[in-house]
């Protein structure tokens, strides 16, 4: 995250200016988990908050008239107490490592859509709660790898993205075109049509994967994933089973607290969605 205090422009559909790009450019220096501010941000800092960033100097910003004094908070640093459960957790959770989007083009327009997209990506695949989402650069070794490029010629734009399993195998493609002037629209939805086609793709893929998995062979963590991935739709049947893995997760591991949480999540949805007497008994068993 980047954060910085400044003036901006602000028309019918945008805000513009050294105050948004001094944010941008804060947080392509921002440490994965991390948090870079300005000395604007800083000095407004009371003697709680000040203490948790340490000073990182003076930077000189991309396309910024005036080098920045910046102050960095690093990623939280685990003390290594993580319980069995958590991190069994977070070994069942699939994996996606989204590449940057990259383009060959040099011009600052195209960069920083880049840039934006890079950014736009993560966040929407990254608000999906069964997917341990990255970025960086490679190929990930045991999940999935999200590869986006974006090719410019003169105001013609391009974006081609393809997903590939851990073996490199390329599972699904997308081409998206527009123009250079029609970019800021075209942003959100082109993200959105990725974000949501590679999601279904690889929740496709794993259902089939824990599918073949013996049904009394799965563990907790395994149910618990079946059911995250199970919420798919708000019809009847897709609570029926989310809460029904979910309950199976808490009876073969009580100690995993995000299937209580999960569990809490979808009866309570389904309270209020349907009346499905399928649902009464795992709905009675929520305060």
């Amino acid at each position: 995250m980047g954060i910085h205090i400044g003036d901006v422009t602000r028309d019918e559909n945008d805000i513009y200016g050294d105050g948004i790009n001094i944010a941008a450019r804060l947080e392509a220096l921002s440490p994965e988990g991390g948090i870079v501010i300005s000395d604007a941000v800083y000095s407004s800092l009371d003697g709680t908050l000040a203490p948790s960033f340490e000073a990182a100097g003076t930077k000189t910003l991309k396309n910024i008239a005036r080098p920045v004094t910046i102050w960095v908070r690093p990623p939280f640093q685990s003390t290594g107490n993580t319980s069995p459960t958590e991190q069994q957790m977070r070994s069942n959770l699939p994996e996606l490592l989204i590449r940057p989007v990259q383009s060959s083009d040099p011009r600052d327009e195209i960069q920083d859509l880049a840039n934006a997209l890079t950014a736009d990506l993560n966040s929407f695949i990254g608000s999906v709660n069964w997917l341990q989402t990255s970025i960086g650069s490679g190929t990930s070794a045991t999940g999935y790898t999200l590869v986006p490029s974006l090719r410019a010629r003169a105001d013609r734009l391009r974006m081609e993205t393809r997903v590939m399993d851990c073996n490199g195998g390329v599972v699904w493609t997308h081409k998206s075109d527009t123009v250079l002037d029609d970019a800021f629209d075209w942003q959100d939805k082109v993200v959105a049509d990725i974000s949501d086609h590679a999601v279904h793709i690889i929740l496709e893929a794993e259902t089939l994967k824990l599918a073949a998995v013996p049904d009394d062979a799965l563990t907790g963590g395994q149910c618990l994933l079946m059911g995250i991935m199970a919420w798919r739709s708000f019809e009847q049947e897709a609570f029926v089973r989310s809460i029904a893995f979910h309950d199976r997760a808490i009876a073969a591991n009580p100690d995993l607290p995000d299937a209580y949480a999960e569990a809490i999540i979808v009866a309570m949805a389904a309270k209020t969605l349907t009346d499905d007497p399928l649902m009464r008994p795992y709905i009675d068993k929520v305060p």
